[in-house]
């Protein structure tokens, strides 16, 4: 089942810093939804909760357990992304402190 599902409001001084200033996207988001799940009900929670992720502009990265290249690209789309991956290339090619996404 669900262990937990976390939302909070994330607006005021989060989102006056511009998108490209950082390497988190979603500076103009107005609410943040997380959940924790116990492993053998996560494709039914993908199937009920799936919608919700249609709805929203991201993922925080610190909340996602999904290694996947499809969720590295919803957590550092495009320009952040390649901003990023330019970043890891000069200062980490070894890719010492990788935390396991990938794109």
């Amino acid at each position: 089942g669900i262990i937990g599902i976390e939302m909070r409001a994330i607006d005021g001084p989060l989102n006056t810093i511009n998108a490209d200033e950082t390497a988190w996207h979603d500076r103009k988001a107005k609410v943040f939804l997380a959940m924790w799940l116990q492993k053998d009900t996560e494709p039914h929670a993908k199937e009920v909760f799936g919608p919700l992720q249609d709805l929203g502009t991201g993922v925080y990265s610190s909340y996602s357990s999904d290694l996947s290249i499809e969720e590295s690209q919803r957590i550092w789309p495009e320009e952040t992304g390649r901003k990023l991956r330019k970043l890891i290339t000069k200062y980490d090619p070894q890719h010492l402190f990788n935390q396991g996404h990938y794109w």
